[in-house]
């Protein structure tokens, strides 16, 4: 595969998200000129039907672009059938409304996908987002739907956008390059890889607690839910560890690993590195009693993480060769830089 090519999942995404995107964009557009349209009709007829009925006519029906959703890829709470519909529970994840949105959504698709699939290979990469997708829609789905069912007067957003995808991309990446950095407007702007999945959260956070568009909430949920799934994923369960841990491990004598490493157990993938000082304190504070009480429970196993930063750094060189080929691929990009 050559180096400028996109991976098969990373296309499959693509496609997606701009097929998606862009059926809702011709449908609700479509619908809603049919409606204006109609609206101007009655106007005109305004004579047979009485102006206070068609006043309120008007008030009532005439819904905004926003409103309206296409059911066989939209995931809406109160309205969409699980059981009758499965697919929209992650079709909905692709459908972006903005302009804006949906290209900054495409591209970090396009520069961040593609080299996480390289590395993980395409089935657990694929594996990892739709998972994440359909695991962060089905608890949304499932909290609006009851907070519909204990007041059916509550506006209700439906339940989409690829904010768990972009996040979930967002982790994977700042779990392979911690240390490195995002580059915009030719290295005018530079934010270091760790801290963009808490620069994505905290907008989003802001945006839902300054507006009262009901969509903004659905976003900055998902996303949240995101962030945990694929945190906990890639911290106790990913098989292979971050790929930093191998010169870890005991080696036989033929040469492979004796024991089988799950989760990236690493000090620099730790909760509380997702978050700038001092509220990296805070996060690391409460984390390390939870873990604690985990591992008085036996759930965990204190001997298995490690918190060392010279043990840290010795991961990475040791895996220098794998390390430095995805740098230079993503440096030929214009879009990753090292902190050194």
């Amino acid at each position: 595969m050559a180096r400028s090519s996109v991976p098969p999942v990373t296309k499959l995404f693509l496609a997606l998200l701009v097929s998606c995107s862009l059926i809702t964009f011709v449908l609700r557009y479509s619908t809603y000129l049919h409606i204006v349209t109609s609206e101007t009709h009655d106007q005109d007829h305004v004579h047979l039907i009485g102006e206070d009925q068609a006043a309120s006519d008007n008030e009532n029906s005439v819904p905004t672009p926003q409103e309206l959703y296409v059911p066989l890829l939209a995931l809406v709470p109160g309205q969409t059938s699980l059981i009758k519909m499965p697919w929209v529970l992650f079709t909905t994840s692709f459908i972006e409304d903005g302009v804006l949105s949906f290209a900054l959504c495409f591209f970090l698709i396009l520069y961040t996908g593609r080299y996480i699939e390289v590395l993980w290979g395409p089935r657990e990469f694929f594996a990892y987002l739709a998972s994440n997708i359909l695991i962060s829609n089905v608890i949304a789905y499932s909290y609006y739907s009851f907070k519909l069912s204990v007041d059916d007067s509550l506006p209700i957003s439906p339940i989409t956008g690829s904010s768990a995808l972009i996040i979930s991309l967002l982790v994977a990446i700042k779990q392979r390059i911690p240390n490195h950095y995002l580059l915009f407007l030719n290295g005018f702007i530079r934010l270091r890889v760790s801290l963009v999945p808490f620069f994505v959260l905290s907008t989003g956070l802001i945006f839902s607690f300054i507006t009262s568009n009901p969509y903004y909430h659905v976003i900055n949920q998902l996303a949240w839910l995101g962030f945990i799934i694929s945190w906990v994923y890639l911290r106790f369960l990913k098989e292979g560890g971050s790929g930093r841990q191998l010169s870890l491990l005991p080696i036989t004598e033929s040469g492979n690993p004796t024991i089988l490493i799950k989760g990236d157990r690493t000090g620099q993938f730790a909760l509380s590195t997702f978050f700038p000082r001092p509220l990296s304190f805070i996060v690391a504070f409460i984390s390390d009693k939870t873990f604690q009480v985990f591992v008085t429970l036996k759930l965990l196993n204190h001997g298995d993480f490690t918190s060392n930063n010279e043990e840290d750094m010795q991961d990475e060189v040791s895996n220098s060769n794998t390390q430095t080929d995805l740098i230079s691929q993503m440096s030929q990009s214009r879009l990753f830089t090292s902190s050194s």
